[in-house]
């Protein structure tokens, strides 16, 4: 490692790991966010100690995104399985848009820890360009961490500085506003998910969620042109984004509408199991990552379907006999690459022609309001779809909704 004495000190929004908060959190959910928001602290930081291998940059975040794995390990959610992958107290803040230090030039950034980040030599997954699967994330003198934003060393977005190799930065093109670039990263993990499915036969999609992956999935879809995409929505501002995003059809969570997605149920539930459907969508995006959605994910995909859960999925309660009496295939995706294929850069090309997209960024935040900014996420409060925090001097926050 090298220092980076020569760098000043910056401000980061750090959060602190207590178990026994955690523990109350699960115990006590109406409290996990008043509890998780007393984990949080703007904090004066002094330079990180970089790898000697490497070509890191020194970066100002200029918008951040805040992301539903973020909520999730703020309020207590998330599962213990990548634990060994993280170190905290850490900056979080993976979704960033950025001005090098050096030159000014606008990028977005791969938070990716892998191999090539670690100036490890490449292992199987990385020299097959699927960083996603790196087998290394815990060596090299970083040591655990999955992602920038996540490690205890090197700070996230949440921050007025962080550091990134120089091969992960994406330059942002003239025509992209870097306020809609900032849906770069969540845009990547919905191409590369939609990537890994056969698209043989796919005349239904449904779309469970109308948060940010559940609308950049419904663009995308659209954007195919090859099936009839349904959303599931929850609120009247999310399904007005969704017609415009290219959705077909809308339907709410209700009963009534599970039977028109799926047929009428060939019995009545037992003991709370789903119930039993004669038919379904030929693909499920499952875009909230709840304990429930990923059940009715199952219960609503046709026999033989597709399944595709994007992103973080807290820890399910479903019921999963769906899975293997439909003969179902789920496929996960919560990074970047799929096929060999870096959707990163693909999804900044994109986001460049679609202006449509800007109404998807509704609520920014500077960093000291970081309080109402994640207070606003949970139940979507005052029309919030992605909310971002406004880390630059001369970031302009989006126009009021």
């Amino acid at each position: 490692m090298r220092s980076n004495r020569s760098a000043e000190s910056y401000q980061g929004l750090r959060y602190h790991l207590n178990p026994a908060r955690v523990a109350a959190q699960r115990l006590a959910p109406g409290s996990a966010m008043a509890l998780g928001l007393g984990a949080m602290r703007l904090e004066a930081l002094p330079p990180p100690h970089l790898p000697s291998d490497g070509d890191w940059v020194a970066l100002e975040p200029v918008w951040s995104g805040i992301c539903g794995s973020d909520l999730g390990i703020i309020t207590g959610r998330s599962s213990p399985y990548l634990a060994p992958l993280t170190q905290f107290p850490a900056v979080l803040g993976h979704e960033v848009v950025a001005r090098r230090l050096d030159t000014r030039e606008a990028v977005v950034v791969d938070p990716s820890l892998g191999c090539r980040a670690r100036g490890l030599p490449l292992c199987r997954a990385c020299a097959a360009h699927a960083d996603d699967g790196c087998e290394r994330r815990a060596d090299g003198g970083l040591g655990p961490g999955l992602l920038l934003g996540f490690h205890g060393q090197l700070p996230g977005g949440w921050a007025t500085r962080m550091w990134a190799p120089a091969a992960q930065l994406i330059p942002v093109p003239d025509r992209l506003p870097l306020r809609r670039a900032v849906l770069t990263e969540p845009l990547a993990i919905v191409l590369a998910g939609l990537a890994r499915l056969r698209w043989e036969k796919v005349a239904s999609v449904l779309v469970l969620g109308a948060g940010t992956l559940g609308l950049l999935a419904t663009w995308a879809l659209a954007g195919l042109d090859q099936a009839e995409v349904v959303v599931q929505v929850r609120h009247r501002h999310q399904g007005s984004l969704a017609r415009v995003l290219g959705a077909h059809r809308l339907v709410g969570g209700g009963v009534r509408e599970r039977a028109v997605l799926a047929g009428h149920p060939l019995a009545p539930p037992m003991w709370g199991a789903p119930a039993l459907h004669p038919w379904g969508s030929d693909v499920v995006v499952d875009t909230v990552g709840s304990p429930q959605t990923m059940g009715e994910a199952l219960a609503l995909c046709r026999p033989g379907g597709q399944v595709l859960v994007l992103g973080a999925l807290a820890r399910p309660s479903a019921d999963c006999s769906p899975l293997w009496t439909r003969n179902l295939t789920v496929v996960g995706t919560y990074g970047y690459y799929a096929e060999g294929v870096n959707h990163l850069p693909v999804a900044v090309a994109r986001l460049a022609d679609a202006p449509m997209l800007d109404a998807l960024v509704t609520h920014a935040y500077k960093l000291d309001e970081y309080r109402t900014a994640l207070r606003s996420l949970p139940h979507h409060r005052g029309g919030a779809i992605k909310v971002v925090f406004a880390v630059a001097p001369d970031a302009q926050a989006p126009p009021a909704r």
